[in-house]
């Protein structure tokens, strides 16, 4: 076949003529490029030939040779937060023009996802190092440290040895290891025949990796770099820093580069920490960096110490930076080149994954893996501050001003300290802070000056203050009343936490019928009742209880009961509440007020009583919570004054003899659990023991939480209202 082109030479427009001369098979192995453009009917394909590729100067070496007739066949191990995305990137790229890419991991829920995501036409799972090292032209290694580099390279040995390879064989050490390493891996390889080893570290973070901007380093046999890098590049990376022949000397540019980075880091920390603690903030220190060092990884690893975003799952673990930072060090100590900010950031990473430690062990982590922007915990402690929530002081801070300025000085000054802090709060602090406010003042005139003072403060905090008055709500007093009946004129009812007191102010305003008609959507209720009348307690039943449909927490509360009187049955079922807390009751009514709730799984009972005679109402419970505090005082009819105090209330409940008779036995399928809140001093071991021998008899968990301090009694309003683990 004879194919003659015409071409105009660009410099003097003159034609020029080019004979190929070749047999039918010959574009077929042509480059792909010049494929595409040797279109005659094109009449700019000839000048989209001449020009050169986007990339060409990113890639230090000419292209290799047209390849031969059998196509690569590419390989890929390691399929970690870098790792995954290169291969990604790869199979993708020459997803059209070579087989699958053959991939391993030592967990195969990684390949498994990767082929998931691309299909069984980009990438084939291995399943074996063997399979890979023998199958495989091009061996990619992405892995976590030297020891594992050592042991998957063994690996692959063993399998060369087994079957030689007849063909040239590259592998492509892409990990972050000590020079030496590398030595050591070109010696293992070089024993086997056609078998070549280059080094190929890579500069940049996962979301670099995701879009194929990382930089690359190179050091090894020549030839085997090009047939590499143009592998490589655009597919993973942007650009090749050719190194020479030296294996080692990639290694030892990529530990330069990461101590430069780590240093970097820890200097950023500290300086955001001190622009935290002088009272500038994190955020305009970080701007002002923005402005005048724009470095992308700086500012992409300074974003995540600004809003906290520690999670190493998603990115680079801090593991990994120790890692790193100990073969800099180690280098620059066999070199004789002090490295002392190297040295510094090396110590900030040890103490932060230590604090990250000790949190794992008390239960306290919001990460099981932390990011090496971490490291800025190391700074935060040695100021005073949160180490991995920075806008925990912010938010004290503000706190603070929110009391001065509500609760205990009502001057301007405060009102001005304040507000600087009003617009640099995120949406969600902002929530945060006034709930906690709203919920923690007791007195109602202060908790609606509150209210009036922060509505005018700024638009957001006024959005904010509604929705959490709004949801949280007080009717306490007949002011509470009032206040309500006018936002509701204005909003629709959607309270979920409610606090009631129901007292003996004879209003014809304040009735239970016309509470109910504020809290229809109510989930988490408590109930005070101050009054002891007979046939009241049936009245809240049918008139407040039933009205609120989607209720699942309920505490009810009397006052101490110095008269005893007994609540009627009533026939009135209250089938949505779940969760029931009776922190005080009329000790011959209890039976009575828990046929009312009968589909209760949780129970926490506050006053002692005979817990045999209750069986009968505790069909559905799951878990008995019981009050067993020291020193507990019971009230005498007619008597002012406590007239018998038990040393100790656990024996009180008799719950060895409501076992005996079935105590939380109906719930077979669910394993019954009783949760016993005692003093804090153990002057009732063996009764607690009793206890726990009798359970362990009758198949019941116990759990016994020394929680009271002497003298305790239950109140009347529980300062934790809507605390869940007082539920559970």
């Amino acid at each position: 076949m004879i194919l003659e082109l015409h071409i105009s030479s660009v410099a003097s427009q003159s034609p020029l003529f080019l004979v190929l001369r070749g047999n039918a098979a010959f574009p077929k192995i042509l480059d792909n490029r010049v494929q595409m453009l040797l279109s005659l009917d094109d009449p700019n394909a000839m000048s989209n030939l001449l020009q050169t590729p986007a990339h060409a100067g990113a890639v230090p070496f000419s292209r290799p040779p047209t390849p031969g007739v059998h196509p690569l066949q590419i390989g890929f191990c390691g399929l970690g937060a870098m790792g995954y995305f290169m291969a990604r990137n790869l199979a993708t790229s020459f997803k059209s023009q070579l087989p699958p890419l053959l991939v391993y991991n030592r967990t195969v829920e990684k390949s498994q996802k990767l082929l998931a995501e691309l299909g069984e036409s980009a990438v084939k799972v291995a399943d074996t190092l063997g399979q890979l090292a023998t199958e495989c032209d091009v061996i990619f290694t992405c892995l976590v440290n030297d020891a594992v580099v050592t042991s998957v390279y063994n690996e692959f040995a063993k399998a060369l040895a087994q079957t030689p390879p007849s063909k040239v064989k590259i592998f492509v050490e892409m990990s972050t290891n000590y020079p030496a390493l590398a030595g050591d891996l070109d010696r293992l390889l070089s024993s086997f025949p056609h078998t070549k080893f280059i080094t190929s570290p890579i500069f940049g973070p996962p979301p670099a990796a995701d879009k194929a901007t990382l930089v690359i380093a190179m050091s090894g046999d020549y030839r085997s770099k090009k047939e590499v890098a143009f592998l490589l590049v655009p597919a993973v990376g942007r650009k090749v820093i050719d190194l020479g022949g030296n294996v080692e000397k990639a290694s030892t540019l990529k530990l330069i580069g990461n101590g430069n980075l780590v240093a970097a880091l820890d200097l950023l920390a500290e300086t955001l920490t001190l622009g935290e603690k002088s009272g500038i903030g994190q955020q305009t220190v970080y701007d002002l960096i923005a402005d005048i060092m724009p470095a992308p990884g700086l500012l992409a690893y300074g974003n995540k110490m600004v809003n906290d975003l520690f999670d190493g799952s998603v990115g680079f673990a801090m593991d990994g930076g120790i890692k790193d930072s100990t073969h800099v060090l180690r280098l620059s100590s066999e070199l004789n080149c002090p490295m002392p900010a190297v040295a510094n950031a090396h110590c900030s990473m040890i103490t932060t994954r230590a604090i990250h430690q000790a949190q794992v062990v008390s239960g306290t982590q919001q990460w099981d893996i932390i990011d090496e922007s971490a490291l800025i915990a190391s700074s935060r402690v040695a100021a005073g501050l949160d180490p991995f929530d920075s806008k925990k002081e912010l938010y004290e801070k503000t706190k603070e001003s929110l009391s001065q300025l509500f609760c205990l000085r009502k001057r301007k000054s405060q009102h001005k300290k304040l507000q600087k802090y009003r617009n640099a709060l995120p949406y969600e602090l902002v929530e945060k802070i006034i709930v906690d406010a709203w919920c923690s003042i007791d007195d109602a005139s202060a908790r609606w000056h509150f209210f009036r003072v922060i509505s005018i403060l700024s638009k957001v905090w006024r959005d904010v203050l509604y929705e959490v008055v709004l949801r949280y709500a007080f009717i306490e007093t007949m002011v509470d009343f009032v206040a309500y009946e006018r936002l509701l004129s204005r909003h629709e009812p959607c309270a979920r936490y409610v606090s009631i007191v129901l007292n003996a102010v004879e209003h014809k305003r304040f009735r239970v019928d016309e509470i109910a008609k504020h809290v229809p959507e109510a989930r988490f209720m408590c109930l005070a009742i101050t009054m002891d009348r007979r046939y009241y307690f049936d009245a809240i039943l049918q008139n407040l209880l039933v009205k609120t449909e989607s209720l699942t927490h309920l505490r009810i509360c009397w006052p101490p009961l110095r008269d005893s009187f007994a609540c009627p049955l009533s026939s009135v079922v209250i089938s949505s509440v779940t969760h029931l807390h009776i922190a005080r009751h009329p000790s011959a009514s209890l039976g009575s007020i828990l046929a009312s709730f009968p589909n209760v799984t949780h129970l926490r009972l506050g006053t002692p009583c005979f817990l045999k005679n209750l069986v009968p109402y505790m069909s559905t419970v799951r878990v008995l919570i019981l009050d067993a505090p020291p020193q507990y005082s019971v009230h005498t009819a007619g008597s002012q004054a406590p007239a018998l105090i038990f040393p100790n209330s656990v024996p009180l409940w008799n719950v060895c003899d409501a076992l005996e008779h079935g105590l939380l036995k109906s719930a077979a399928s669910y394993p019954g659990r009783i949760i016993m809140n005692a003093g804090k001093s153990d002057a009732d071991k063996s009764m607690i023991t009793d206890i726990v021998l009798s359970c362990q008899k009758h198949g019941v968990a116990f759990e016994c939480r020394r929680i009271y301090p002497p003298l305790w009694q239950p109140g009347l309003l529980d300062s934790r209202r809507w605390d869940h683990d007082a539920w559970s």
